[in-house]
């Protein structure tokens, strides 16, 4: 992870790799290296990798969620909500980033009523844990969002 955080991409690649070498049902280097393949734009592989995390761990809130996020940039929307579903639960000082990232989903996928759902209830969490970074970022999503839509 520090030669991910400072870009030695081929290195970190490396020493992921080695790791899952030696023990292949080990989810965190897998969920690792997927991370390290979608900064590189190799989202296939990363989708792969994270997948290989759940298989291993299926109850990894954090390989669902990055799954997720890189199924719905796939524009494969039902697929990644489905994986963001599997992490609002149990609540922790994470969950209000997943369930943003579950509304906005849904919001890109056409399904407004739902994104806004969710993004309201992301609101109330983030609000509750203290979090106003978040609760911003949130509020200028919803900004958009609650625009009435002119008819077509």
């Amino acid at each position: 992870m520090l030669l991910l955080s400072v870009e030695k991409y081929q290195q970190a690649e490396n020493a992921f790799r080695k790791t899952i070498e030696i023990d292949p049902f080990q989810a965190g280097a897998h969920n690792n290296l997927g991370f390290l393949l979608e900064r590189q734009g190799r989202l296939l592989e990363a989708v792969a990798e994270y997948r290989r995390a759940i298989e291993n761990k299926p109850n990894d809130r954090q390989a669902h969620f990055n799954l997720g996020r890189v199924l719905v940039n796939l524009g494969k929307y039902q697929e990644g909500i489905q994986e963001l579903e599997k992490t609002i639960e149990p609540e922790d000082e994470n969950t209000p980033r997943y369930i943003y990232a579950l509304g906005a989903a849904f919001a890109r996928s056409g399904d407004r009523q739902n994104g806004l759902r969710y993004i309201r209830r992301a609101r109330e969490s983030a609000l509750a844990l203290g979090q106003s970074g978040l609760v911003d970022s949130i509020e200028r999503d919803l900004r958009t969002l609650e625009v009435p839509r002119a008819p077509q």
